[in-house]
């Protein structure tokens, strides 16, 4: 038989594309590594959650501070709609932490991708 991973955080079961991205069977060559860098392009990003940010684990997936809001002109990426939060969730929630979501980049119960989140725009109709 093959060996897929299968992570054990909380809300995996509810992350359907998991599956059809084929996931399961990339996490065999990686989980993400954090000398890997991605911009999160989007309404910003609550780098304080703990599926994202510092939490009680002691690692972070984002890089709040070379982040950059283009709406209000400062490094204060943190906005009450919530959509660039889901987003780097999908990309980098760390994974296999009992927690959350299942980043596709997230690591293993370990620092995933670093992620760079920038406010580039925000639907006000979805706040």
């Amino acid at each position: 038989g093959k060996y897929s991973v299968i992570t054990n955080d909380t809300e995996r079961s509810n992350q359907w594309y998991l599956n059809n991205t084929n996931a399961f069977n990339a996490w065999n060559l990686t989980m993400g590594i954090s000398n890997t860098t991605v911009a999160i392009l989007d309404s910003g990003v609550d780098w304080r959650h703990p599926d994202i940010g510092n939490g009680s684990d002691g690692y972070k997936n984002i890089d709040e501070e070379a982040g950059w809001n283009y709406i209000t002109n400062t490094n204060n990426v943190i906005t009450v709609n919530g959509h660039g939060t889901r987003v780097a969730g999908i990309v980098a929630a760390k994974s296999n932490n009992f927690r959350g979501m299942s980043g596709m980049s997230g690591g293993n119960n370990s620092a995933g991708i670093t992620m760079i989140p920038f406010c580039v725009g925000i639907d006000r109709s979805e706040e």
